[in-house]
């Protein structure tokens, strides 16, 4: 596979995910009491989101500047939906989630394959490559994967029997990452990555990592300087670093002020603000709209969301659009 700068954005939890030792949390059990559901209704399959991939390689290993338009590396029947950091949004237009892997369930790397797409799970779909990675789809009600190198007590996965053994209970073992381990949270979770609380305390300030976690979230397990938290029924999540006058988070009152109107703040990420929709959906990261038109040549930097998503702030040299 080709390898390019991309995905720096949007696989930063992925990136990220290689650290330093963690602390079981006190929030509760993975599956116990409380769910972070809040009494609310869990959406109905038709209201799962499309599932969004971000390629650099088709599924025949071309690279997308490559090919006659970007939008063509996106997988047959996938929506071309932009450019994000050196690589092309696609929607699979159905529900589903999009996992990025190195390695096998058995811990083999892609390159060892006859074909880089028999590194997916079985039953996932190869859709093309990412940055050093497989992309896998699974069309269904799927949760999100979650990128994690320790378990709650703070193990590194190199240190227990199996690498799958990182993975929450419950929780199913796509392979690996990038240092990590990739594990799919049960249907209809949510997943996010903080190092430091609502109010600012960073991890290693906190009696116990997993405290770091909003209430009604649970400790999943450590990455690299940061916890990852899940919620049953959780809406969409954003990761941003300006709000939607595109101030920078570092020059408000308070970095939560960086979330769109409605969303929670949920903590601060690797130098972002972790905001939660109402309800499930997906956040893209663009720099460039369908057309190749990047956000420095347009007159509103909001004209970079494709139809049916909303401009809600700012990424990393991005513009963050939501689709609920």
């Amino acid at each position: 596979m080709r390898l390019t700068p991309a995905l720096v954005v949007v696989t930063l939890a992925l990136s990220l995910a290689c650290g330093r030792p963690a602390k079981e949390g006190d929030r509760g059990g993975l599956f116990g009491d409380d769910t972070g559901d809040g009494g609310e209704v869990i959406p109905s399959l038709p209201d799962v989101p499309n599932a969004v991939a971000y390629l650099n390689n088709d599924v025949q290993g071309r690279h997308y500047t490559d090919l006659p338009n970007p939008g063509d590396v996106c997988p047959e029947g996938w929506i071309h939906l932009g450019g994000g950091y050196n690589t092309v949004a696609c929607g699979s237009g159905k529900p589903g989630v999009v996992a990025l892997i190195d390695e096998s369930v058995d811990g083999a790397h892609y390159s060892t394959f006859d074909q880089e797409g028999e590194v997916c799970p079985e039953g996932w779909e190869y859709v093309g490559g990412g940055y050093d990675s497989v992309a896998c789809h699974k069309a269904g009600n799927e949760g999100p994967p979650v990128y994690i190198d320790q378990d709650t007590d703070g193990v590194h996965y190199a240190d227990l029997p199996h690498a799958r053994e990182v993975c929450p209970e419950g929780w199913t073992h796509l392979g690996g990452g990038s240092y990590t381990q990739a594990c799919q949270a049960p249907p209809r979770w949510a997943a996010v990555y903080l190092n430091n609380d609502q109010d600012g305390v960073a991890v290693e300030d906190l009696a116990s990592p997993g405290e770091v976690c909003p209430e009604g979230w649970q400790h999943v397990g450590g990455g690299y300087y940061t916890q990852v938290c899940a919620k049953d029924g959780g809406g969409a999540i954003g990761t941003l670093n300006k709000n939607k006058d595109l101030v920078h988070m570092d020059e408000l009152d308070s970095e939560g002020e960086v979330c769109p109107e409605g969303w929670l703040y949920l903590g601060g990420g690797y130098q972002n603000v972790a905001c939660e929709g109402a309800k499930p959906g997906n956040v893209l990261l663009l720099n460039d709209d369908v057309n190749g038109v990047h956000i420095d040549d347009m007159d509103n930097p909001a004209d970079v969301c494709p139809d049916g998503f909303n401009f809600i702030g700012g990424g990393y040299y991005t513009i963050a659009c939501a689709d609920i």
